[in-house]
């Protein structure tokens, strides 16, 4: 697929720019809503990334933040023009259930993603070999394929290691390292991937070891997305394509204490290598 600027980074930049922006002509969101005479949601909403923005509301901002910035100008007008695109995954949206539609809109703004699983790899850390395996017993080959590259995309834009990436947290079962799928070898290749992102400083991954017993999370996946300056989204997955909530703020609360706990409840660095190194040579000899 084409890697062209999709309208979320574009929404990115203009995220970043125009808080830079407002936060040096010393205004606060309110403020700079109430000079604008706009409310202060859709000001929060143009910030966090999550709507584009006209340009002629652009140009209102410019003005009241006195960017004189040539070349900038220039840049964030274009990238206001080029924020009221297509999404990236449009192409694949036959594909896709409107639940998980939903999601990817939030997920392409978020500042900070969280995510749990109890039985699997989480989609986001998973290799296309074993992502192929976990597809193939209940999607047709042209399904499996589209899937499999909204993923493989996903990875790109989420897990790139840059000043625009969210900060990316993964908490795993361990249940979920002893599932063969795929075969010995796809498994160990999943188990290699995951021990790379264990060790590096950009994505933070967890084990949460049998020992732990039971704990709150451990009832099923979620993931979480954070935004600056609006709640928090959670996503439930299902067999149906899961649930998206926004607006139950106890429902999100309760989801974030329980990831926070699971977090707690995760192997130290070394500890978790450790245990993923046994596993694979566990599964050379199988």
């Amino acid at each position: 697929m084409s890697r062209g600027v999709d309208p979320s980074e574009h929404r990115r930049l203009l995220r970043a720019e125009l808080r830079r922006a407002r936060e040096k002509a010393g205004l606060s969101l309110n403020g700079a809503a109430s000079r604008l005479e706009w409310s202060q949601s859709k000001l929060v909403r143009i910030e966090a990334g999550r709507v584009s923005v006209s340009v002629t509301d652009l140009k209102a901002l410019l003005a009241l933040y006195e960017v004189e910035d040539e070349a900038l100008r220039v840049a964030l007008l274009e990238a206001a023009r080029g924020s009221r695109g297509k999404p990236w995954w449009d192409a694949y949206r036959t594909f896709l259930s409107p639940e998980f539609a939903q999601y990817l809109l939030h997920e392409t703004a978020a500042t900070g993603v969280s995510v749990y699983h109890s039985t699997l790899i989480p989609g986001l850390l998973q290799t296309p070999e074993y992502a192929a395996a976990l597809l193939a017993p209940s999607s047709g080959p042209d399904r499996a394929a589209a899937l499999s590259a909204v993923r493989t995309e996903r990875q790109r834009r989420l897990l790139a290691d840059g000043p625009a990436a969210p900060a990316a947290d993964f908490l795993i079962d361990e249940s979920a390292l002893h599932r063969l799928i795929g075969g010995p070898e796809v498994t160990a290749g999943q188990l290699l991937h995951v021990r790379e992102h264990l060790i590096d400083d950009h994505t933070r991954v967890g084990i949460v070891p049998y020992a732990a017993g039971a704990y709150a999370a451990l009832a099923g996946p979620f993931n979480l997305l954070e935004f600056e300056g609006e709640p928090d989204v959670l996503f439930l997955e299902s067999t149906g394509g899961g649930f998206v909530h926004r607006e139950d703020s106890a429902l999100l609360a309760s989801f974030r204490k329980a990831f926070e706990a699971a977090r707690s409840l995760a192997l130290p660095r070394g500890e978790a290598v450790t245990l993923l190194d046994r596993l694979l040579d566990r599964l050379s000899y199988a």
